[in-house]
C-alpha cells in the first residue's frame, strides 16, 4: 500500500514540474535578440513580450512609409522591395520578429539604413 502512495506521489510531482516548465516556456516575458552580420547577409531575429507586437508593427509602418507592408494582421512573411530598390525578407508575428537582408544585392546605403532601422526597434516598448 505504501508503494502505491509513493508511485502516485512521484507522478503528481512529475506532473507539477512538467506543468510549471510548460507555463514558464509560454510566458514570453523575456526578450531575446540575435543579430548576425556577415560579409553577405545581415540578419536580426527577436522574440519579445506579445503585448509589444503593436508597438513594433507601428514602428515598422512609420519607418517604411510610404511602403505599406501590413495588411490587417500582425503576421507578415514576405520579400519587401522599397522604392529605392532596397530588398529584404521580413517575418513577423505576435512576439516574434525576423529580418534578413542580402548585402550582395543591396547598396551600402541600403544596408546602413536597414541596420539603423533594426537598431531603432524598441522591443521593451517603453
Amino acid at each position: 500500500m505504501n508503494r502505491i502512495y509513493f508511485i502516485l506521489g512521484c507522478c503528481f510531482i512529475s506532473l507539477g514540474i512538467g506543468l510549471i516548465c510548460l507555463w514558464l516556456n509560454n510566458r514570453h516575458e523575456g526578450i531575446s535578440i540575435s543579430v548576425t552580420d556577415t560579409q553577405n547577409t545581415y540578419t536580426i531575429s527577436a522574440t519579445y513580450p506579445q503585448n509589444q507586437t503593436e508597438n513594433i508593427k507601428n514602428y515598422l509602418k512609420n519607418s517604411l512609409k510610404p511602403a505599406s507592408i501590413f495588411r490587417n494582421s500582425n503576421d507578415l512573411d514576405e520579400e519587401i522591395i522599397l522604392a529605392d530598390q532596397t530588398r529584404f525578407h521580413i517575418k513577423t508575428s505576435n512576439g516574434r520578429f525576423y529580418l534578413k537582408m542580402d548585402k550582395t544585392i543591396n547598396s551600402g546605403k541600403s544596408v546602413r539604413w536597414i541596420k539603423t532601422l533594426a537598431e531603432g526597434i524598441n522591443f521593451k516598448g517603453s
